[in-house]
């Protein structure tokens, strides 16, 4: 997959929020933590956008869980990521 750097943004922005399901939240997490790799600059907005913006874009469905890159990490200590 590519796609230029607002896109993945973009994405980080929708998919890494609690209101997501498990699965895509991993792949988020997983694509968060490699483009923290090639660019730490901009990892401080490749967060949910109730963080970004101060609300959660999703009005009343709103997960109403605090987001912090902890929490997530600790969602998904019991996985393991395989590398070839």
């Amino acid at each position: 997959v590519t796609a230029n750097l607002r896109s993945w943004i973009n994405y980080m922005n929708q998919r890494i929020c609690f209101r997501n399901t498990s699965e895509i939240m991993y792949i988020a997490k997983l694509l968060r933590d490699d483009l923290k790799e090639l660019c730490p600059t901009v990892v401080e907005y490749m967060v949910p956008d109730c963080i970004l913006k101060g609300r959660c874009s999703q009005k009343t469905m709103t997960c109403g869980e605090k987001w912090n890159e902890e929490n997530l990490d600790n969602k998904f200590k019991s996985l393991r990521r395989i590398n070839k």
